[in-house]
C-alpha cells in the first residue's frame, strides 16, 4: 500500500508504532492509532469527535482501555510490532476516504474516519459521521 501521508498523520502512525512496542505489544492496532490521535495538537480530531457527538477525553479513555486488556512481552527476544490486519483495514479506509475526497494525503482527519471505520465503533467514534464531519471542518 502506497500511502502519502500528512506529516501530522506519519507523526501519528510513527507515535502509534512506538507506542505498541513500548508496550510489548506484539502488533500496532488501531487503539494505539487513535491514542496517538487524540494526543496530538494542532489537528481537527478534537473538533471532528464533538462534531461527532463524543469527546478527545472519551476517545482516548476508550482507546486505553482497548490497549490495557492487550497481551504483552517483555525481554530481548521480543521482536518489533507490526501493523495487525485491522490497522492495515484502518489505513486503506483512510486511503479509500482521501481519494474519494479529491485529496492527495491521508491526513489525520482520514486516519481518526479509518479507525473508526475498521473498529466499528468498538472505540467510539462513528465512521459516517466522521466522514459528514470533515468537509464542515
Amino acid at each position: 500500500m502506497d500511502l502519502k501521508l500528512t506529516t501530522k498523520a506519519q507523526e501519528a502512525l510513527s507515535a502509534a508504532v512506538r507506542a505498541s512496542a513500548a508496550a510489548g505489544h506484539p502488533h500496532t492496532e488501531p487503539a494505539h492509532l487513535l491514542k496517538a490521535l487524540t494526543e496530538q495538537s494542532d489537528t481537527t480530531t478534537g473538533a471532528l469527535l464533538q462534531a461527532t457527538g463524543s469527546s478527545l477525553a472519551a476517545a482516548a479513555e476508550a482507546a486505553r482501555k482497548e490497549l490495557a486488556s492487550m497481551p504483552s512481552a517483555s525481554g530481548s527476544s521480543v521482536s518489533a510490532p507490526g501493523l495487525s490486519r485491522s490497522a492495515m483495514a484502518a489505513l486503506e479506509a483512510a486511503r479509500e476516504l482521501m481519494v474519494s475526497m479529491g485529496d492527495t494525503f491521508v491526513s489525520t482527519d482520514h486516519l481518526l474516519y479509518g479507525v473508526a471505520k475498521a473498529t466499528g465503533r468498538s472505540l467510539g467514534p462513528d465512521a459516517e459521521a466522521i466522514k459528514a464531519a470533515i468537509p464542515t471542518l
